[in-house]
């Protein structure tokens, strides 16, 4: 599955997962109460039941999965297209080749989100331009370790909200001070 289609899935599934959460309380509620229907409803009532609380964890498990999906996906597309001819441009300024290579240099380092249950602070936005590609990624500072940040893709909509890895980086804290200042 292409990750705009994933994109659209993750933007709709927490609507889906409160529809399914309460499918999952009618079911528990139709197989507890399935001694109440009649005859040969007894049997319908139950297998109801049992097929609505089965599929409430079966949609979240399908649901986290595509989620991390989309966040490997835009990831490894990042790290697929972005190379040494690209440029950086920080605030709408380009940098200089041998800057703009420091920078993407960091920017590779890219890696899975190992979260350790603390916030972002600070932020800054970089474009990448690969090219006809630009990449609009955006570092938001770790709360509890300076040379952590987190990195989100403007090009989806669940990656503009949703970070697709996190870097450790010097060179990143101190650009983020000067720009900060």
């Amino acid at each position: 599955m292409n990750i705009e289609t994933l994109d659209y899935f993750a933007s709709i599934w927490k609507y889906w997962m409160i529809a399914s959460f309460l499918l999952g309380i009618l079911g528990f509620i139709f197989a507890k109460n399935y001694r109440v229907a009649n005859g040969h409803y007894k049997q319908k009532f139950l297998v109801l039941g049992i097929i609505l609380i089965i599929q409430a964890p079966v949609t979240f498990f399908i649901g986290t999965n595509s989620v991390e999906n989309i966040q490997n996906n835009a990831r490894i597309e990042l790290l697929k297209n972005i190379n040494n001819n690209c440029v950086i441009r920080i605030n709408g300024k380009e940098l200089n080749n041998e800057q703009s290579q420091l920078i993407i240099n960091e920017i590779t380092k890219i890696k899975k989100p190992d979260p350790h249950h603390s916030n972002s602070t600070k932020f800054m936005k970089i474009s990448v331009v690969c090219g006809n590609e630009i990449y609009d990624l955006t570092f938001e500072q770790d709360s509890q370790y300076e040379n952590e940040f987190w990195i989100f893709l403007d090009k989806y909509n669940f990656t503009r909200s949703n970070e697709i890895g996190r870097i450790n980086s010097e060179l990143i804290k101190t650009l983020a001070n000067t720009v900060y200042n």
